[in-house]
């Protein structure tokens, strides 16, 4: 018989490749810097989707923080390797309260949480105090305080945050009868937006204020158990307090956190320079999210130049999209003439679902989301 696809007899060997091959993979490690209403500060973050940003940055507001988290969010679409550096300025505050007893001698000593403030009862937070406020011996009362609690990053998102102290004594046993349960050891409760008596605590902690371990092996130093594992909440323990028995509840809202005035050029430039090592930052793209301004982008550009791996994607300014006024920006005003770096317009229309309006918003977002979709599948 002679087959229709070969005219003629013979042997007409026929290859079907049944090897298996690994999903094309995105190698696009995006870099970027900008404001956001929460997270930590002057940090590299890993970010690994739109939901995880949301997690550890906040949700976007344009007004307010700039669009760096949009454009985030843009090229979150195509990677899987984002790096983001959250700034804030020196008014960016953090709310706390500190943790204080009135006897520490007294056999069911009075407890209480107290925000911090200004001097005159009016809740106002600090900047950076983990690293910048302590105890000090000659301060009166400072046996008293205990310690404080404070929110994990500065913020208005502050606000939402509770705090609860509280025995560890197990249901049915006093409060008095320390044969069965270890009173220098206490819970630490954290509500985000409580409501009522039936709120239910976003995290727990089982912590004591000296060096020991739990039942699973686990630190209960305070500092420890707390500030290596809370997403909201930071403390510092005063070694100067006495140890005291925790036998009454502490509960408090956090009050006084604020967003503070938006960071300068040269406060973003600062955090640009954690990303100039390339032994250290593995990056591949340095994304502008919208802080078109001369300097910074320069800067960008730069910094591209001397790691020789990367490649700057810059914003032109939203008011020189026009051909003539974009090429007069690229020659004269920004004066950069670089392999390493690109300039993008105009900017683009999106849906602001979360708060409800359509919004303009830089293209650097969306030309790293279409690099790494390339990158991923072609």
């Amino acid at each position: 018989m002679v087959s229709k696809v070969h005219p003629s007899a013979g042997v007409y060997p026929n290859e079907v490749d049944m090897s298996a091959r690994a999903t094309a993979a995105s190698t696009s490690i995006v870099a970027t810097v900008g404001e956001a209403s929460q997270g930590e500060v002057g940090k590299v973050i890993d970010v690994f989707d739109r939901e995880d940003l949301r997690q550890k940055f906040g949700i976007p507001n344009a007004q307010k923080y700039g669009f760096a988290l949009y454009c985030a969010e843009q090229a979150l679409a195509q990677t899987r390797n984002l790096k983001f550096i959250r700034v804030v300025s020196k008014d960016a505050l953090t709310a706390g309260a500190y943790f204080t007893v009135d006897d520490p001698t007294a056999l069911i000593p009075e407890v209480r949480l107290t925000v911090f403030d200004d001097g005159t009862n009016v809740p106002l937070g600090v900047y950076d105090p983990i690293n910048t406020l302590g105890f000090v011996a000659t301060q009166p009362g400072v046996d008293q305080a205990v310690c404080y609690f404070a929110a994990a990053n500065p913020g208005v998102w502050n606000d939402r945050i509770s705090i609860k102290v509280r025995p560890s004594n197990p249901a049915g046993v006093p409060v008095q009868d320390e044969q069965h349960y270890n009173p220098h050891q206490f819970y630490v409760d954290v509500y985000l937006d409580f409501k009522n008596a039936n709120s239910r605590p976003l995290e727990t902690f089982f912590v004591s204020r000296k060096y020991e371990l739990n039942g699973d092996g686990g630190q209960m130093f305070i500092e420890d158990a707390i500030n290596n594992f809370s997403a909201y909440i930071r403390v510092k323990n005063n070694p100067l307090c006495p140890a005291i028995k925790v036998k009454k509840e502490a509960f408090e809202f956090l009050k006084g956190g604020a967003d503070g005035t938006r960071p300068t050029e040269a406060m973003l430039i600062k955090a640009w320079e954690e990303y100039s090592d390339a032994e250290i930052i593995d990056v591949n793209i340095l994304m502008n999210s919208g802080y078109t301004t001369p300097a910074l982008q320069r800067y960008i550009t730069t910094m591209s130049e001397r790691r020789a791996d990367c490649l700057a994607v810059l914003d032109m300014p939203d008011a020189e999209f026009e051909a003539a006024r974009a090429v007069n920006y690229v020659g004269n005003t920004l004066n950069v003439n670089s392999s390493y770096g690109a300039i993008y317009t105009p900017w683009l229309q999106i849906r602001d679902t979360y708060n409800d309006k359509s919004i303009f918003i830089p293209p650097s977002g969306h030309v790293c989301a279409a690099m790494a979709y390339t990158d991923k599948d072609r």
